[in-house]
């Protein structure tokens, strides 16, 4: 038999259920609180003004994303947002593929974290090759994955309901229009105030914030 560690913990409903649906012994697997991906109930969703576009660190992604987008707004597609804020992926710079479209509405490009450009998201366009998708969900913005330029998907989203493969640009304004109207989708992620179910994994009383570190700190002095 392939190795395979005595205990698999993980964070989310569906996590769970895709190990086991892949034969992965039921008993063998913890669901614990996400410690990455969890809510954070002061940001409401769509309170921001601006579309926020997430791009990838593969050049051909991060230029169709774009052009698609570009496309959209010259369309009209995009009107009711203030601005384009792109934050671009560390290895994967934009602005030469920016140079060469055309916006309509104003586009800049972001050098903060992605936790310090949620609260100002009115609704976030997402690279297919990235995780930022559970990071955009759990900050409660209305969101889409850009479909892949090929046939190779890589979004951790896919299947996922409520989270929409936009193509084109009128796929795009479908999203938008969705989120508009209020539909939300809701995480499948654990994120119980205190970490109960890590502090019982790991025999520990929970901790009082919730924060990870102080989890930590409590498993080793065996408090």
């Amino acid at each position: 038999a392939k190795p395979r560690p005595d205990l698999l913990a993980v964070g989310s409903v569906s996590a769970e259920t895709a190990f086991v649906d892949t034969g992965w012994p039921a008993d063998s697997i913890r669901l614990v609180e996400s410690l990455r991906f969890a809510p954070n109930s002061t940001w409401a969703s769509g309170v921001g003004r601006h579309l926020l576009l997430a791009t990838g660190y593969l050049e051909p992604e991060s230029r169709k994303m774009l052009s698609l987008v570009a496309e959209a707004d010259r369309a009209g597609v995009l009107t009711g947002f203030q601005g384009i804020v792109v934050k671009p992926h560390p290895f994967q710079p934009v602005e030469g593929i920016l140079a060469d479209l055309d916006f309509v509405t104003p586009v800049s490009i972001a050098t903060e974290s992605l936790d310090a450009l949620w609260p100002s998201a009115k609704f976030a366009f997402l690279a297919n090759s990235t995780a930022a998708i559970f990071d955009a969900l759990g900050a409660g913005v209305p969101c889409a994955v850009c479909a892949p330029d090929d046939d190779l998907n890589l979004s951790p989203a896919l299947g996922m309901d409520g989270v929409a493969m936009v193509e084109d640009a009128a796929s795009l304004a479908a999203a938008v229009q969705i989120a508009r109207a209020g539909a939300a989708t809701s995480l499948s992620f654990c994120h119980e105030s205190g970490l109960p179910r890590w502090a019982n994994l790991l025999g520990i009383a929970p901790v009082r914030t919730g924060n990870a570190a102080e989890l930590v700190l409590a498993h080793q002095l065996g408090s």
